[in-house]
């Protein structure tokens, strides 16, 4: 719904999976690098990639991001001297930005990569509602001229959850809760 100006930034998303985390790699083609922002520029007007999650997968119009515990928006910036910190903001869940660690790497004229470990939540079912984002200043003025989406009509999906698309962690096995019986084992003396 939005026509994005010329030179604006592509991506290519990999996810991968394990019990403890999400692994997000995010490679952004990118040949406008925009400006350096300062700590007063508003960050999304930056560039940088957005992640937002519902670990619930709940989908529904009514479930806001921001007022679902189980969901979050984490913008990770091109720039991490700028904003060392993850942000996300009126979406923003702390507890999920202090369980994430990431690193960028800067390809200069080319663009930039971002690899993200993010921690699971203890509602991880499965599958999670996902989306990536990404925020494109093309002319250096520390304005975003671009927000390139995975799809169109996730324009808004910073606001609900039902706009996110589904990712399912393939081979996923319900940890189990039951601790009533440990299994023991002995070695025969021979």
């Amino acid at each position: 719904d939005r026509e994005l100006r010329d030179g604006h930034a592509t991506a290519k998303v990999w996810t991968l999976w394990d019990y403890d985390n999400l692994y997000v790699y995010v490679e952004v083609n990118d040949t406008t690098p925009g400006g350096v922002p300062t700590k007063d520029d508003p960050a999304w007007e930056n560039e940088s990639i957005e992640i937002y999650i519902d670990y619930e997968d709940n989908k529904t119009e009514m479930n806001s991001l921001a007022m679902s515990a189980e969901a979050c928006q984490l913008r990770i910036c091109r720039y991490p001297a700028s904003y060392p910190d993850i942000t996300g903001e009126g979406l923003f869940q702390p507890e999920f930005a202090e369980g994430t660690t990431y690193k960028v790497v800067d390809n200069k004229e080319n663009g930039y990569v971002v690899e993200a470990a993010i921690k699971h939540s203890t509602s991880l079912m499965g599958k999670m509602g996902f989306s990536v984002q990404i925020n494109d200043d093309v002319d250096g003025d520390k304005v975003r001229d671009n927000v390139v989406y995975v799809d169109a009509l996730q324009m808004t999906a910073w606001q609900y959850t039902d706009l996110l698309d589904t990712i399912e962690f393939e081979g996923f096995v319900a940890p189990s809760t039951d601790t009533s019986s440990e299994e023991t084992s002995s070695v025969e003396e021979t």
